[in-house]
Order: C-alpha cells, then structure tokens, then sequence
C-alpha cells in the first residue's frame, strides 16, 4: 500500500458485515526482481539514509503520457522510517544511500509498487518512472 497515492475521503455508511477469516496457503516464485534502474543520481555531501534514518522526501511518479503523482503539486512532502515495511521495497531502494538534498531518478516495473498503485492506474501496464529529493533525515540517536 502506498498511503501518499491514497486519496479518498468518502465515508462508508450502513452496518460493517463481517465473514470469519478463511485463509489458503499457496507458494508462488516471483518472476520479476525488486531491482530498480537508476537513471540520475545527483549527490551531495553529508550522511547517506540507511535504514532505521527517518527520512523527509519529495516524489513524483510518472509514465509516458502523463505525471501520476506530485508531491509539490499536491504541496506535501512524506516523511517515513527506511526500513520500518511502510512503503514498497523500490522506493526504500530509490531512497536509501542518498544525502540531503540528494536526488534520483529511476525506473521500476508498476507492478513492485504495490496493490495502490495498480488500483490507482490499471492502465499502467509498462514502466513507471519516479524522482525523489531527500529533503530531511534525522538519525535515532545511540545510546
């Protein structure tokens, strides 16, 4: 799940019905890698993000025809902890390693972004390209 691409805010009336839990286990290999291509990578000085940082970025997302997602359009920047499961394994990749104010670009298959994101745009069936600017880290101190 992608909680920055996620944007409703109707609200479900009527009673929640429920079904007990029925669970099936299936073993499936994965054809594809998480491996993302960088296309530019821009650094700058300081301490790289490495998991555990907790990291203040601007994204944008972006197929052939069109940009999916903003961060400065939509005037928010998304802060999470690398490593802590909250955003798809690509991102974290694209993030980590860069400095503040660094900056990649890179191309991934849409499929690694997650469930949001295809429920988003089921149209997009090729790749997906997206930029991030590390905008903010701050590092738990030890003790």
């Amino acid at each position: 799940m992608l909680p920055w691409l996620l944007t409703y805010s109707g609200t479900v009336t009527g009673p929640v019905q429920t079904e007990p839990l029925k669970s099936k286990s299936v073993q499936v290999q994965s054809a594809q890698t998480l491996a993302i291509e960088t296309l530019e990578l821009r650094r700058t000085a300081g301490v790289h993000a490495k998991e555990g940082d907790r990291v203040t970025v601007r994204y944008r997302f972006f197929d052939e025809n069109r940009v999916l997602v903003d961060s400065d359009r939509m005037g928010i920047e998304f802060t999470f902890t690398l490593g802590d499961g909250s955003v798809p394994d690509v991102f974290e990749m694209g993030v980590s390693g860069l400095q503040v104010k660094g900056f990649r670009r890179a191309r991934v298959n849409p499929l690694a972004l997650g469930d949001g994101f295809e429920s988003r745009w089921p149209d997009v069936k090729r790749s997906v390209t997206f930029e991030v600017t590390l905008v903010g880290l701050s590092r738990p101190s030890s003790p």
